[in-house]
């Protein structure tokens, strides 16, 4: 008898407007501060780590703002160098009968802010 391994779930990542709002926000913003180079290699870079979510979405814990939101947020780091400042990727997890297994990445928050506010994760929330 043969057995056939289940191959892995792979998930879609999809971004909200108001997560490709703040990518870009970040983007010109380390345009103005670091140089063009630099914050095309910070976004290629997290386009990059975002899409790894594909995956094993699940490894990632859940978001310290996850209490405030309706749905299950949880979060991933990304660095553009090892010891270089973080931004965390707020993202929620969708799966549905009627659709392929989804990543939503919400909100890109640099991670020297404070945390995402109940009136923040309300804005958020609206702009899905």
């Amino acid at each position: 008898m043969a057995s056939s391994a289940e191959q892995p779930v792979v998930w879609a990542i999809r971004f909200t407007d108001r997560a490709s709002d703040d990518i870009q926000a970040a983007e010109d913003y380390l345009v103005e501060t670091a140089g063009d180079d630099i914050a095309k290699a910070w976004s290629r870079g997290l386009i990059v780590e975002v899409a790894k979510l594909a995956r094993f979405p699940t490894i990632w814990p859940a978001a310290e703002e996850d209490k405030l939101f309706k749905q299950s947020v949880r979060r991933m780091l990304h660095r553009r160098t090892k010891r270089g400042p973080a931004c965390r990727v707020l993202f929620v997890l969708r799966q549905s009968p009627d659709d392929a297994p989804t990543v939503g990445t919400i909100h890109v928050r640099h991670s020297a802010r404070a945390p995402v506010t109940q009136q923040e994760a309300w804005k958020i929330e609206a702009s899905e």
